[in-house]
């Protein structure tokens, strides 16, 4: 059953790992290695998927700036709704959503 608040509508090609739950951690880790190696060719790969309206997924590294995100995902805007009501100090607040969904 698809959820009105997943980042996807159902119909998207997208490419994730799965690690057993007491990997998570070690995982998440993992993947800082090689982000200076992934993350210039990140640009590339988005502005090639552009013309296809490809969105990011949000657990996933990319580039992309919040006003093109905005863009992208109709219900960007839905998400800062639930933020204000239920953080409203920015208890929660990191630099992600900072960057992302700025108060």
């Amino acid at each position: 059953m698809h959820q009105a608040v997943t980042p996807s509508n159902g119909d998207e090609l997208q490419s994730e790992y799965f690690v057993a739950r007491h990997d998570a951690a070690a995982a998440v880790a993992a993947l800082d290695r090689p982000r200076p190696a992934v993350t210039p060719v990140l640009g590339a790969i988005e502005e090639a998927l552009a013309p296809f309206g490809a969105r990011p997924h949000w657990s996933e590294v990319w580039t992309t700036v919040p006003k093109t995100l905005r863009a992208l995902y109709g219900k960007y805007a839905d998400f800062e709704k639930p933020m204000a009501r239920y953080d409203p100090p920015g208890t929660f607040r990191n630099d992600f959503l900072d960057r992302h969904f700025p108060q």
